[in-house]
């Protein structure tokens, strides 16, 4: 147990917001090509780590699993992607 306390977060640290936080930068990075917008991606992921802590946790895990989900879509069409180039350029 957590002795101090922590401004916004409360008593307790929860794992499903920072879980949450995590996939969301990855999300972030993965689909960030211009490069003025990369302050976003750090900087967004954690404000809704913070604001998520308040969050129910139904919400907070429906978050989750969207991200997760879009992370893997967004695998599937950057593979497929290169794979099409392979095959268009004879490679």
């Amino acid at each position: 147990m957590l002795w101090h306390r922590f401004p916004v977060i409360g008593n307790t640290l929860s794992l499903l917001p920072i879980l949450m936080g995590v996939a969301m930068f990855v999300q972030q990075k993965m689909q960030t090509t211009d490069p003025k917008q990369a302050a976003l991606t750090y900087m967004m992921p954690i404000l809704f780590t913070f604001l998520f802590f308040r969050f129910p946790s139904g919400l907070v895990l429906y978050w989750l699993v969207n991200n997760v989900l879009t992370i893997g879509h967004q695998y599937l069409l950057t593979r497929a992607d290169k794979g099409q180039e392979a095959q268009t350029t004879g490679g």
